[in-house]
């Protein structure tokens, strides 16, 4: 069937499919030189070597500490929250608070009082 041929009917389509089904192996060498290349771009085992022995974790109560705390990056984290907490607490938000009551209420949409007849406007038809 070529391209842009229609079926003719069922019997075509059955055709196609059992020919897609159909169990076509390579022939007998192709998995032989596929193998043999693919062994051929291996790299080689390289030497064993001894085994380079690990340094030995520093024991004591502050290697603990920083152990538990995940290291130098969890001793990290804590010093800058500590910092940022105290920074807050120095400068004291206090201020922002009051300087945000004294500004009073905040009216987001002016005029829509007007609008609906409620606001200080001139009531219409009046």
């Amino acid at each position: 069937m070529r391209k842009g041929e229609r079926m003719s009917d069922e019997s075509d389509f059955d055709l196609m499919l059992a020919r897609a089904r159909g169990d076509e192996s390579p022939p007998p060498g192709f998995l032989a030189r596929v193998a043999a290349a693919g062994a051929a771009i291996q790299p080689a085992p390289e030497a064993v070597t001894a085994a380079i022995a690990q340094p030995r974790p520093a024991s004591g109560f502050w290697a603990e500490i920083a152990r538990a705390i995940g290291g130098w990056r969890g001793a990290g984290g804590l010093v800058t929250a500590t910092l940022a907490g105290a920074w807050i607490g120095l400068a004291d938000p206090g201020g922002l608070l009051m300087a945000a009551a004294s500004a009073g209420t905040v009216e987001l949409m002016p005029g829509t009082g007007d609008m609906f007849g409620t606001g200080d406007g001139a009531e219409a038809g009046g």
